[in-house]
């Protein structure tokens, strides 16, 4: 099964257990995945701030290769 990806509207689908679509995932920092990782299920505050941290980051890198 999968669902939407966390990107806003974003037309790949997620999997399962799984924040974003692959080639979105990719865009996230290492250390910003490992810290999603990390706090997820532990750490409902923390897990939501790099949700939003990893949203943000990778919408920039989007606007940033349509302006290029």
């Amino acid at each position: 099964m999968s669902h939407r990806c966390a990107i806003p509207f974003c037309v790949h689908p997620a999997k399962d257990g799984q924040l974003m679509c692959w080639p979105h995932w990719r865009r996230v920092p290492r250390a910003l995945n490992k810290a999603i990782f990390a706090t997820c299920g532990s750490d409902p505050a923390a897990y939501g701030e790099n949700v939003a941290e990893a949203v943000r980051i990778v919408q920039e890198k989007e606007e940033a290769d349509a302006c290029s």
